[in-house]
């Protein structure tokens, strides 16, 4: 967006891009969901995926009720674009659908790995669906980022298992998601965006209760509250730094998922990764480290000529 349209932009909605702090709202948004993914792993293996969806939008909902009624800007949910967030709420429940059952039969790391081609899928749905310019630097460092991923992954000649399908179909809808978030921003509040999906969420999963229903225990539920928490905290951050940066711009830092894994790994489960993992970080993270380079140097030339 250059500044003139990006000055066009914020009279109109009254929001600012600022890539660098919708970057690093990235980056926290996926230590909060990566976290909730090593708590979702231990949960599937004991109650189905709908069920875990269903009960964790039933906690997250009345808090964001509770939050802005308390605040008395209960008002902020209101929206103008019922049909949009409809359908972005089938999205954000096809996609954590689609990435649970994955991870049910496969190992967290792998799953995680495996997802990482939303940030192709992003940057090529921004340019498709939002006409945002992508630099040839930025169409770069998602390829060298993506390179990164194979690095880790070192594929064989068996290929994928069936199984990783549903985790690139998670990756395909996650992306999409992040598309729609971009696309309401202009009229919808941060708020909006994080209530109206895991409204539609609820909704959707709780129509498969009668079929799946599992009792659970304490231990359960209490997972199942931190999983609630650490997906509300995800969502905002992501939504922030959608709402404040180009897709192309912060679609590589997903990849910041593959070294909060690591950690919570070796924390978890004292699982050392080898060396191919470190080698692919490395390059992950210095594809991120190089937008934010190129981002920097975009803007200050933008001042410069203000």
């Amino acid at each position: 967006m250059t500044g003139e349209r990006a000055q066009q932009h914020a009279a109109v909605t009254g929001v600012q891009d600022n890539p660098i702090l919708g970057i690093v709202f990235m980056v926290l948004g996926f230590a909060a969901l990566s976290l909730m993914d090593v708590v979702g792993k231990w949960l599937v293996g004991s109650i189905p995926v709908t069920q875990m969806l269903a009960l964790r939008a039933a906690a997250i909902v009345p808090v964001l009720l509770a939050w802005h009624v308390w605040r008395g800007d209960l008002g902020a949910i209101r929206t103008r674009r019922p049909i949009a967030h409809a359908l972005r709420a089938t999205v954000a429940f096809l996609t954590p659908l689609f990435f649970f059952m994955a991870l049910r039969d496969m190992p967290l790391a792998d799953a995680t790995v495996v997802a990482f081609g939303s940030p192709l899928f992003m940057t090529a749905l921004s340019v498709l669906l939002l006409k945002e310019h992508v630099g040839i630097h930025r169409w770069g460092a998602v390829v060298f980022g993506f390179f990164g991923m194979l690095v880790v992954v070192q594929p064989t000649g068996d290929g994928f298992q069936p199984v990783a399908m549903l985790a690139v179909l998670a990756s395909l809808f996650y992306a999409l998601m992040m598309i729609t978030t971009r696309y309401l921003r202009g009229t919808e509040t941060t708020t909006a965006l994080v209530f109206y999906p895991n409204v539609g969420v609820g909704l959707i999963a709780a129509c498969f209760l009668p079929f799946v229903w599992v009792d659970m225990g304490a231990f359960d539920m209490g997972l199942l509250l931190a999983m609630a928490a650490l997906a509300l905290l995800g969502q905002v951050l992501l939504t922030k730094a959608i709402i404040l940066a180009p897709i192309g711009t912060i679609a590589p830092f997903e990849y910041t998922a593959l070294v909060w894994a690591a950690v919570f790994g070796y924390w978890i489960w004292n699982d050392i990764p080898g060396g191919n993992v470190w080698i692919g970080a490395a390059l992950i993270v210095s594809a991120g480290l190089y937008t934010v380079h190129r981002e920097t140097r975009r803007r200050g030339k933008t001042e410069v000529g203000q």
